[in-house]
């Protein structure tokens, strides 16, 4: 019994001889054993997939699906970083108002005595 793949085979020889010339297309549908419509049916979609396949391709790798996990976890990390950007603006106003508040810092002689 043959395969789907030797079958495959054996049109594709059909089809590559009918369109050399070695064969007439209604030859090549009885080796096929359909009607001559149907060949052209299966010379078409052959014609079709071998233009497919030959065509060209991105170079290299292709990217690979992304992770939803490790999405996700991007998203969060941008988020406290956005948070950590924000506390540390706040710090930093909070630290004038007390600049402010207590007046210009002491310096070191100021201290001592």
């Amino acid at each position: 019994m043959e395969s789907d793949q030797e079958k495959a085979w054996q049109r594709a020889q059909t089809i590559v001889r009918v369109r050399g010339g070695l064969l007439t297309a209604t030859d090549g549908a009885r080796q096929m054993g359909t009607s001559r419509k149907t060949y052209y049916q299966w010379e078409k979609r052959g014609l079709e997939g071998m233009v497919a396949a030959l065509a060209e391709r991105p170079k290299g790798r292709t990217a690979p699906a992304p992770d939803p996990e490790k999405e996700a976890l991007k998203r969060r990390l941008a988020r406290v970083e956005k948070e950590k950007a924000i506390l540390e603006q706040r710090l930093r106003i909070r630290e004038q108002i007390d600049q402010l508040k207590n007046g210009p810092p002491k310096s070191q002689s100021e201290k001592k005595t």
